[in-house]
């Protein structure tokens, strides 16, 4: 894989800091110049074949990149015409370098070293547009047909994401691009852009989008475009967030606003418990730190989204607070359904409450967004430190996109068998039953397999909120509905936050419901971190419980095997485990019906269909 950095045009709308230097010196910090981050961040990717176009100041560029002396192979390839020309008339005098796979990029293109390596690792040709992002007026948009890229320019609005100038193109690919490039030169056609020739070709080039939402990614054309992005690449970094708070242990439940700092914790710690465990709720998380911190003297973090603090709430009353033992511990909080950012209606009444909460809880708290340094979070953290003294809780309120950690972790298991053909299979056999499924993933591909099949939604309540209490809905609606069999779709995360349901459901032995769990080992929904489902065997926890048929589907044929006994069986409290890969479809979509949609249309379902059985 080769990389092409395109370096000829002369940047005028940078002002003076353009006049003796070419745009990508820019300097962004006081350690890294645009083009120095560049090199570091694909080097870093394992590119060290890099061709760089160069035009104005030429001698100086390449001056600078012999000071750089980055562990690569620079070739260059240089546009006289600069003046006249645009890029596309540079890619066409490279084009005997450009004999691989490609990664693509402006020369004042800016990105998160995440970006990239989703761009190196992507398996596809692709581009990178923000589906969060606004339409801009007069800079690239992105065409899309179910994710393909049909067409690249300025002036397309309809169909379209705002798009970044950052591409892999796979060998075959940029082959039928650079043809048309070609093509273009040998016309004259010199002065467009190079996406000009690909909208020619895009029905042969196939290069998909590559949503990368928030994250950033963007070029710098003016003197305040520079501004805004030293802003958001001195973002705050996990390392030095938690170096600031200087603890040794932390517990929670994961969340996908805290990725970052969850990412850090599992690659730094794993799950050892002395640094770091994975709690199945938040109030077990809170209830752990008050012993470390009895253990220890020491002040431990509590993390989760902004959803478990009605988990957690009991604990921070009853345990923590001065009032009664005044246990100090800090709390990290990432803010879901924050007011004016769209988000899942499950989230949008607990994001307007967030904050009133921990004020309620007498917490303290700081809102830590995009534009907080890390010399904010001192000053805070110093106040916050008398706070904690005196056996206070303390809180910071994380905003998306506001922590940066640059590594990744990579989460995975044995299985095979894929959560959503599960799923399918499981809907299959209920026919006309009734099925309650948990939050997060399963409930969106249930939804999306009613839909591939042109089925409606009438018989399924997708639990889109309330993690951990899908099983306990079934319950209700299975003592009321004797009649009827009710499915539950459960997630080995969700059933471990409130176990204690199994043992309710176990004791009451309705014989007309079937609780399946979904086990994957991980919060796939937040990001794949592990629970301690992996080890534990929740079939016989499901026998202790009472559950009079127990089973347990390894892999897609068991499943198979297992359904038809449950099919087979007339009466009986049922539990079945399936064991699940990680992962879910890139495409995966959410439901199209409102929450209260879902619930009428199945509360009719179940009045329906109970007076069929009168």
């Amino acid at each position: 894989m080769k990389a092409l950095i395109l370096n000829s045009g002369r940047g005028s709308r940078m002002g003076d800091l353009t006049n003796s230097q070419p745009k990508c010196m820019t300097a962004l910090s006081d350690k890294e110049t645009i083009l120095s981050r560049q090199l570091n961040m694909l080097i870093d990717e394992g590119i060290t074949d890099i061709v760089i176009t160069t035009g104005y100041q030429a001698e100086v560029l390449k001056a600078y990149v012999k000071e750089l002396n980055p562990s690569a192979r620079i070739s260059f390839a240089h546009n006289d015409r600069f003046g006249d020309t645009n890029y596309i008339y540079s890619m066409f005098l490279a084009k005997d370098e450009l004999d691989d796979d490609i990664i693509l990029m402006h020369g004042d293109l800016v990105f998160e070293r995440q970006v990239l390596k989703d761009v190196v690792e992507s398996k596809d040709s692709c581009m990178v547009v923000s589906s969060t992002a606004p339409l801009p007026k007069k800079d690239f948009k992105a065409v899309l047909r179910a994710d393909r890229i049909t067409a690249v320019g300025v002036n397309f609005f309809m169909d379209a994401m705002a798009a970044q100038p950052l591409y892999k193109v796979k060998r075959d690919d940029f082959k039928i691009w650079l043809d048309e490039i070609v093509k273009f030169c040998e016309r004259g056609e010199t002065s467009c852009y190079a996406e000009n020739a690909f909208n020619e070709v895009s029905d042969l080039c196939c290069i998909m989008a590559l949503d990368e939402e928030d994250a950033v990614c963007g070029e710098i054309d003016t003197e305040e475009d520079l501004v805004a992005v030293r802003k958001r690449i001195t973002n705050v970094q996990v390392t030095d967030f938690l170096n600031i708070i200087g603890a040794d242990f932390y517990t929670g439940v994961p969340d996908s606003q805290l990725k970052a700092l969850c990412d850090y914790l599992v690659n730094t710690y794993g799950t050892d418990p002395k640094h770091h465990i994975i709690a199945a709720n938040e109030g077990n998380a809170m209830a752990i730190a008050a012993g470390y911190h009895m253990a220890t003297g020491k002040v431990p973090v509590v993390y989760m989204q902004n959803s478990g603090e009605g988990n957690v709430i009991n604990p921070l009353a009853s345990l923590m607070n001065t009032a009664v033992y005044g246990i100090p511990c800090v709390m990290i909080i990432g803010w879901r359904g924050e007011p004016g950012v769209h988000d899942e209606p499950q989230h949008v009444f607990q994001g307007q409450v967030t904050c009133k909460l921990l004020e309620t809880m007498d917490i303290p708290y700081m809102v830590v967004d995009k534009e907080t340094t890390k010399e904010n979070i001192v000053d805070i953290y110093d106040a916050f430190k008398e706070k904690l003294s005196e056996g206070k809780v303390v809180a910071f309120v994380i905003k998306k996109g506001s922590l940066i950690y640059n590594e990744k972790a990579h989460y995975s298991n044995d299985h095979e068998l894929k959560r959503e053909t599960a799923i399918s299979r499981i809907a299959d056999t209920a026919g006309r039953d009734v099925i309650v499924s948990t939050t997060g993933k399963a409930s969106r591909e249930l939804f999306e397999i009613r839909e591939r099949n042109g089925q409606g939604h009438e018989k399924d309540f997708l639990t889109v909120g309330s993690m951990g209490h899908a099983s306990s809905i079934a319950l209700g609606i299975a003592i009321n509905k004797p009649d009827r069999r009710v499915w539950c779709i459960d997630g080995d995360g969700a059933a471990l936050m409130h176990m204690g349901a199994m043992a309710v459901i176990g004791n009451v032995k309705p014989s007309n419901l079937v609780h399946v769990v979904i086990n994957n080992g991980a919060h796939d929904t937040v990001g794949g971190q592990p629970t301690v489902a992996g080890s534990t065997d929740l079939t016989g926890v499901a026998k202790a419980c009472g559950y009079e048929t127990v089973l347990l589907a390894n892999n897609e044929k068991e499943l198979e095997e297992a359904l038809k006994e449950v099919a087979g069986v007339s009466k009986g409290l049922t539990f079945l485990e399936v064991k699940c890969a990680l992962g879910a479809r890139d495409d995966l979509g959410r439901p199209t019906t409102t929450a209260i949609e879902n619930k009428k249309q199945f509360m009719n379902y179940l009045r329906d269909a109970g007076r069929e059985n009168m």
